[in-house]
């Protein structure tokens, strides 16, 4: 995280819709703590009050850090980081080391973790610290492509992004990236693995739908079938009867 200037904190208008996270005092309390310049003593480490509202305290500081982020000083800040790697490269073999950015996948507190996001191959990884514990709403889910419109030339990309291909011997495998034959799963949920697992269980429960669909038809058409032999047998014996009653 970067420091977030004292003057953006102070002005109102950077902190509209916030005030309603909190009440009105509480509010006011915990902003008195951000700016403070006075560090806590053990007495206050010790006090379970001053230790929840200084968890509050720190929830306003990461949700007004997502904002300033945003704007063109807080913009800067993290492009500074960005340049001296401080949030670590890409662990995709194929893009080379490329530096990421901060990412929340939720604008909620308490949701998840920040990951990283890798501007080459667009994917979003768990980062290589875990030591560091901050929230991914710190930095929203929006900051990654307001830093690459806000600076375009930060991230050069190669004209192709590279996608390993499984061969045997040198030739590529059917159904597998690379082959002609290759159909990606489709929809909101992209897939980084190379393995068609997910898709051929899709297509086996979609074949199980089908088959189970047919013997419904079968059995029904069989009942009929059944019954109509049954109503057939049933008028037969009528007629007979009224004969031999004549």
């Amino acid at each position: 995280m970067v420091e977030v200037d004292e003057d953006y904190i102070r002005d109102p208008f950077n902190l509209q819709g916030l005030q309603d996270k909190l009440s009105k005092e509480k509010f006011k309390t915990c902003l008195r703590m951000i700016l403070s310049p006075q560090q806590p003593n053990e007495d206050d480490l010790n006090d379970e009050a001053f230790l929840e509202l200084n968890q509050e305290s720190s929830d306003l500081y990461g949700m007004i850090h997502a904002r300033f982020i945003l704007n063109p000083k807080g913009l800067a800040k993290v492009y500074q980081k960005f340049l001296n790697g401080t949030y670590g490269t890409c662990p995709r073999a194929l893009c080379d080391r490329q530096k990421v950015l901060p990412v929340g996948l939720s604008d909620t507190l308490r949701t998840s973790r920040f990951k990283n996001f890798c501007p080459r191959c667009e994917e979003v990884y768990l980062p290589k610290t875990r030591q560091v514990n901050v929230d991914g709403a710190c930095f929203g889910s929006s900051f990654p492509q307001v830093f690459l419109m806000h600076y375009p030339r930060a991230v050069i990309l190669p004209p192709k992004v590279y996608h390993f291909e499984p061969k045997i011997m040198g030739f590529n495998i059917a159904g597998k990236r690379g082959s002609k034959y290759f159909d990606p799963p489709k929809g909101n949920i992209r897939y980084i693995e190379d393995s068609m697992q997910a898709l051929e269980l899709e297509q086996l429960k979609d074949k199980e739908a089908a088959a189970a669909n047919n013997l419904a038809v079968d059995f029904k058409g069989k009942l009929n079938l059944n019954s109509q032999d049954s109503n057939e047998n049933t008028a037969a014996t009528g007629e007979d009867g009224e004969l031999t009653n004549r």
